[in-house]
């Protein structure tokens, strides 16, 4: 058995509406590495659940979900920590919230590369859109300060 380099976390609640875009984001991504996605749907009482499991029927190998009966949230459960995190195989992590999506295809290549060449370094971001409903762009984000960038 291979082990992923990376493991998407997927962390999804109520996402009917957009859960597919997250999904077709990281099925899209070229990677010369092997990867996991570990979607965990939080009891979603709409049709979350039903779309993942289309996409995890396609990719059984791939996914690896997890779908809640009972809402682990309002128990108190920090999903990501108590979790994700725990059956993450990877060497790296990447997250990714059931309602947003990524729109380079190559981010988590770039992302491991980076990585790889840059060992001092436990994280890496980068900056994001943000968007409305019907993905009309609304600004441009950049959280972290130019100085704490490599080039």
């Amino acid at each position: 058995m291979i082990l992923p380099m990376i493991s998407i976390i997927c962390n999804t609640y109520n996402h009917e509406k957009y859960v597919q875009d997250a999904l077709e984001s990281f099925l899209m991504q070229k990677t010369s590495i092997p990867i996991e996605i570990l979607v965990h749907d939080d009891a979603s009482p709409d049709k979350t659940a039903n779309i993942i499991r289309k996409y995890e029927s396609k990719n059984p190998n791939l996914f690896n979900n997890i779908y809640q009966d009972l809402n682990q949230y309002s128990k108190g459960v920090s999903i990501t920590a108590q979790i994700q995190i725990p059956r993450a195989k990877g060497k790296y992590i990447a997250f990714c919230e059931g309602d947003d999506y990524w729109t380079d295809s190559e981010k988590l290549q770039i992302q491991y590369d980076f990585m790889e060449r840059h060992p001092e370094c436990s994280a890496c971001c980068h900056a994001y859109n943000k968007v409305d409903k019907d993905k009309n762009l609304l600004h441009v984000c950049h959280d972290f300060p130019q100085i704490n960038q490599y080039q």
